[in-house]
């Protein structure tokens, strides 16, 4: 080759490695790999499979944040379809250089990827994480069915407090983190958690609840969130009148007073040796004046524990600082501890929870039974094995002998016929085919709804969740948002629809590895988000179960007027329907017991508790005991583990531990503990529970609101409603 030919090759060969190279250099991907640092899934990198969890991308120093407008988030839905999760990120105010967003986990293996995208869809910067929760590396991915509780703020040396839950790590999972800057900045975030724990002794600690925190702290608990807390006379300048966080307080805490005996603890909690022991002097505790909701523990008319409800959450306070001396070395703080998270009053047996679980397929969890009556259609029906096998039995009958014999016994045996008559018996089979297919499947949307909606009168919080399960005769994609049709007088802060989570995760049994992902699009101010599915997939002649789930503040007017007489030892007054409807099937929930109307209460009616109220124990209703055996005495009814009437299994998942829980069902109520209101009926406060003539909710099929092919829906709300109690009242429970 001549020499210049050779120069121009060199000359070629480098401008065209200098071109790649600047081709790297400014490729999106190389920029996106090296911008976020890190993707850090749930709390403390733990989450519960199926249910909102947040996730916290870190973003390198150079990263320009203004610049980011919209956060995706991809993974798989419990079907194993990929779905993404598309938002406006948002901003961590105690690091800079995080930004939080949110998703659901469908399976316990699989891709989480991350984009962020400027305004113009353009993508800045894109990282993935792996889950692999059998693997144990990576984010530890929990069952549905296991309780995530997270403690904030405990010193090591306490943690040990809490070495009883390792032996229940399949139904309970303890997570320590240092302070609040480990929680995500977003209350749909915290969804995760059935219950938050914080040890607020330290000054240290409480200043590091800045106000975007305390919001996200306060909007998960007044959900349906469960908080415990205990504080010290070093860091309760926040907790007294006041203080920014004086409405945790379940009353007023004056300051802290010496206390010298715990005789009635002791007892309670069946302790070995006693915390004080005779002779030795007192410790320093809060004092607690004029306690809200239901005091568990008490000495000498000092409130010890007390826990009362907040919106439609919960939260328990201890005037003992329990990573303090001496409930530090007592040997019966981690029962005290296990039965405020565990149970609603100190001092009960626990449950047993061993009993076998149900053998004809239903996962333990209550929401799984659930899933089967509600994905049932009446007008939708499977045609039998037997059928099919006899039918091609019958085809071949009739296209080898029965042919064969009729062509022959012709006169002139036209056994050629044959020709003819093959093809028009498979004809007539395909056509009958055709035709049992067409009966068996009707050829526009069916669906089921069931809906329960929860207002806390004291508060004005509300809250509702719809699951609808759709049928569709064709292999579509629709957009898919939730709406209030019969709105609450008040404000929806947000809503969410999504796919319905089941305790096994994602089976991956519809689509395949090349599906075409949907969008969660969210709309958000602050933490109120909205959310709707755009190009959500649904297979042919299958059905899809979706969940919509909204939160607002309520300004229903309640006229109540409803004692605990302990004279007579029943709840006694009126109330009055607030409604422009009547309330059907209307009973009033207190503690133990229920007080049932047997006619509708109309629109504006009031009912008189003791006149028109006829008395009963909330477990006979749920264990339906007022029906007669064959021998003519009432019993409990055994739970069937095939039961499908919805309005029964709804009121499992309402009130399943006042009918004995576990114990009686063989399942746990964990998938949707949320909505489980049993422990709220000891927080001196009644539960009206009604069945709607109609559906406060729907979902809309592209813009098109879901109402021809309605097959069963079932409605019921839950109005909290305060009750006065005389300062002699005792239980009133059974």
């Amino acid at each position: 080759m001549p020499r210049s030919a050779r120069s121009r090759m060199s000359t070629l060969g480098s401008v065209g490695i200098t071109c790649f190279a600047w081709l790297l250099v400014l490729s999106p991907w190389t920029a996106a790999e090296a911008q976020i640092t890190a993707i850090k899934l749930g709390v403390a990198e733990h989450l519960r499979l199926g249910e909102w969890a947040a996730v916290t991308v870190e973003l390198a120093p150079q990263q320009e944040l203004s610049a980011i407008a919209r956060l995706e988030v991809e993974s798989t839905d419990g079907d194993g379809a990929p779905a993404v999760y598309d938002q406006a990120p948002i901003r961590d105010s105690q690091n800079a250089r995080s930004l939080v967003g949110w998703f659901r986990l469908g399976g316990t293996r699989g891709e989480v990827r991350v984009r962020l995208k400027d305004a113009g869809g353009q993508v800045l910067a894109e990282d993935s994480t792996f889950v692999a929760a059998d693997e144990g590396s990576g984010p530890a991915v929990l069952p549905l069915t296991t309780r995530l509780v997270v403690v904030v703020g405990l010193d090591p040396a306490a943690q040990p407090l809490f070495a009883w839950s390792r032996s229940r790590a399949d139904s309970l999972r303890v997570v320590f983190i240092e302070s609040f800057r480990d929680l995500p900045a977003t209350a749909i975030g915290l969804r995760n958690l059935d219950t938050l724990v914080l040890a607020a002794s330290s000054p240290a600690l409480m200043a590091g609840l800045d106000a975007q925190r305390q919001e996200v702290l306060e909007s998960w608990v007044r959900g349906g969130g469960r908080m415990l807390f205990w504080t010290s006379g070093d860091a309760a300048e926040e907790f007294q009148a006041g203080g920014r966080l004086a409405a945790w307080i379940p009353g007023q805490l004056s300051g802290f007073e010496q206390l010298g005996s715990t005789t009635r603890l002791d007892f309670l909690l069946k302790a070995k040796q006693p915390l004080i022991p005779l002779g030795q002097p007192g410790f320093e505790i809060g004092r607690l004046q004029s306690p809200v909701g239901n005091v568990l523990a008490t000495q000498e008319d000092i409130p010890l524990v007390v826990r009362r409800q907040w919106g439609l959450g919960q939260i328990a306070y201890s005037s003992l600082a329990l990573d303090r001396e001496p409930l530090l070395r007592w040997e019966a703080t981690p029962r005290l501890l296990d039965a405020l998270l565990n149970q609603s009053r100190l001092g009960e047996e626990r449950l047993n929870e061993a009993r076998p679980i149900s053998s004809v397929g239903f996962q333990r969890d209550l929401i799984e039974q659930l899933r089967a009556p509600l994905e049932t259609f009446r007008n939708v029906s499977l045609i039998s094995f037997t059928t099919v096998a006899l039918l091609i039995g019958l085809l071949l009958l009739l296209v080898g002998p029965a042919d064969y014999f009729l062509l022959r016994s012709l006169p002139g045996r036209k056994m050629e016929w044959t020709w003819l008559t093959f093809p028009l018996t498979v004809l007539a089979f395909s056509g009958l085919a055709w035709w049992l297919s067409a009966r068996s499947h009707p050829v526009a949307l069916q669906f089921n709804q069931l809906e329960v909606v929860d207002i806390d009168v004291t508060s004005g919080r509300q809250r509702g969740t719809a699951w609808t399960a759709i049928y569709s005769p064709q292999a579509e994609a629709h957009r898919v948002s939730g709406n209030l049709i019969r709105p609450v007088s008040g404000q929806v802060l947000d809503e969410q629809t999504s796919w319905l989570a089941l305790p096994g995760g994602a089976v991956g049994g519809f689509f395949g590895s090349n599906a075409k992902p949907y969008t969660h699009r969210a709309t958000a101010t602050g933490e109120d988000v909205r959310v709707e599915l755009e190009g959500y997939p649904f297979p042919v002649r299958s059905t899809r179960t979706l969940l919509y789930q909204w939160q607002g503040e309520s300004q229903l007017s309640v006229r109540s007027q409803l004692r605990y007489e302990a004279g007579i030892g029943r709840l006694v007054g009126t109330f009055t329907n607030p409604f422009d409807f009547p309330l059907r099937n209307c009973r009033i929930y207190y503690e133990g017991w229920a007080y049932v109307f047997d006619q509708p209460v109309e629109a504006g009616d009031t009912v008189d508790l003791l006149t028109e109220g006829r008395e009963r124990t909330i477990k006979s209703i749920l264990t339906q005991r007022d029906k007669a055996s064959a021998e003519g005495k009432t019993q409990n009814v055994p739970w069937d583990p095939r039961e499908a009437k919805l309005s029964r299994l709804l009121e499992m998942v309402m009130f399943h531990d006042s009918a004995g829980g576990q114990s009686y069902t063989g399942l746990v109520n964990r998938a949707h503990g949320r909505l489980e209101m049993s422990e709220h009926l000891e927080l001196r406060q009644a539960i009206v529970v009604a069945e709607l003539p109609q559906p406060m909710s729907q979902l809309q099929i592209d813009g098109q609101p879901l109402d021809a092919g309605a097959d069963q829906r079932f409605s019921v709300v839950r109005l909290c409603v305060p009750v006065v109690v005389g300062a002699a009242d005792e239980k009133s429970g059974p």
